[in-house]
C-alpha cells in the first residue's frame, strides 16, 4: 500500500494553505475544501486507472483463453466422439487422430446386424415407409448412431461436442485452422461444422476461415451445442429412414432454425469410395454398394495432397 499512501500524504500536505501567526509563528491550513477536493480527484484517477487496468485484464483473459481451446486435446469442445462401422475403418482413422494428439471416445456404430436396426426396419416395412429398400439398412443404422451419440452428449451434460465419422481425412493444419475459427465464432451458436458438404453460404457473411451457412449436408464431422440437443433428437425422432443430416441440418439450417457456421474450405473430409470401401449406408443385407469411384461426388472436396494427414502418413487407402 506504499505506493498509494505517499503520494496521498504528499496531496494531503500540499492541500494546505499555511499562514504565519506573528505572535507565536505558528502556520496552520486555511482551506480544507481544497484539501478534500484534492483527494477526490486522487481517487478519481485511481479508480479511472483501475477501470482501464481491469478491462485490459478481462480483455487478455478472454483472448488467451480462447487462444488455448485447441491447446487441449478435444479441438476446444467439452468431447469428441468417433463413430466407427467397421473394424477396418478403424486402422485408417485412428492414426490420422492420432498425428493431431485428439483424446476421442470410440462409439462402434449400429449396423445391419444390430437389433434396433433390423427391429426399426421390420417396423418401417410394415408401415409401407422403407421408400429406399437399397440403403435402408445403411440408413438407419447411421439414424440410431448418432441419435445414440447425442443422447449420451445430453446424459452426460457435455456443453459442446464435436463428432466426427471413421472415414474422414483432416487437414495437417486442423488445429491452428480450428482455432481461427474458435476466435471469429459469434454467439450464440448452434453448430460449428469443419467439414460440410454440399454448402451453400449467407451471402456477405465472412469471419476469418469462417462462413454462415444457409444450406448444408453430410455428418461425418460437426460440432453441437448443448443448447439443440433436444430439438434435433425431436426433428429426428420420427423418419429413421430419411438421411439424418437432412433432419437435423439440411432442413432446419435452410428454414433459419440453427445458427450453424462452417469452416471453408473443410478441414474434415469425407474419403472418396470405391468397390473396396464402400459407403456404410449404401450397404444393406443383401446388396453391396460397389458404386464406381468416378461416380463419387466426394473426390471434389479433397484435399491437396501436401494438406492431407492420411498422406502424410501413408495411408494409401485414401488417394
Amino acid at each position: 500500500m506504499r505506493f498509494l499512501i505517499r503520494p496521498l500524504n504528499a496531496l494531503m500536505m500540499s492541500s494546505y494553505t499555511r499562514i504565519r501567526n506573528p505572535g507565536t509563528d505558528e502556520r496552520f491550513p486555511i482551506s480544507l475544501e481544497s484539501s478534500y477536493s484534492r483527494i477526490a480527484r486522487f481517487f478519481g484517477i485511481l479508480v479511472f486507472i483501475f477501470i482501464i487496468m481491469f478491462n485490459s485484464i478481462f480483455l487478455y483473459r478472454q483472448t488467451f483463453s480462447r487462444s488455448l481451446l485447441i491447446a487441449n486435446s478435444t479441438l476446444g469442445f467439452s468431447h469428441i466422439y468417433v463413430i466407427i462401422s467397421k473394424p477396418e475403418r478403424a486402422e485408417y482413422v485412428k492414426p490420422v487422430l492420432k498425428y493431431h494428439n485428439l483424446d476421442y471416445e470410440v462409439f462402434h456404430a449400429y449396423t445391419k446386424d444390430s437389433d434396433i436396426v433390423n427391429t426399426t426396419v421390420s417396423e418401417l416395412w410394415a408401415k409401407g415407409q422403407a421408400l429406399d429398400a437399397r440403403n435402408i439398412w445403411g440408413l438407419v443404422g447411421c439414424w440410431a448412431s448418432h441419435r445414440a451419440v447425442w443422447m449420451d452428449a445430453l446424459e452426460k451434460r457435455y456443453t459442446s461436442f464435436l463428432v466426427l465419422e471413421d472415414d474422414i481425412d483432416v487437414h495437417v493444419d486442423l488445429r491452428r485452422i480450428i482455432q481461427a475459427g474458435w476466435n471469429n465464432l459469434p454467439t450464440p451458436w448452434d453448430m460449428y461444422i469443419p467439414g460440410p458438404c454440399y454448402p451453400g453460404f449467407v451471402e456477405g457473411w465472412t469471419a476469418g476461415p469462417l462462413k454462415k451457412l444457409s444450406h448444408m449436408a453430410c455428418t461425418h464431422g460437426y460440432g453441437i451445442h448443448a443448447r439443440i440437443v433436444t430439438k434435433i433428437l425431436e426433428w429426428s425422432a420420427e423418419q429413421p429412414a430419411i438421411g439424418i443430416d437432412l433432419q437435423i441440418m439440411t432442413g432446419p439450417v435452410h428454414g433459419g432454425l440453427l445458427e450453424a457456421y462452417a469452416i471453408d474450405p473443410s478441414v474434415i473430409i469425407q474419403r472418396p469410395l470405391d468397390t473396396q470401401h464402400p459407403s456404410a449406408i449404401g450397404t444393406n443385407v443383401d446388396v453391396k454398394d460397389e458404386a464406381p469411384a468416378e461416380d463419387d461426388w466426394r473426390p471434389n472436396y479433397l484435399f491437396p495432397k501436401e494438406a492431407s494427414t492420411a498422406e502424410k502418413l501413408s495411408l494409401a487407402y485414401w488417394y
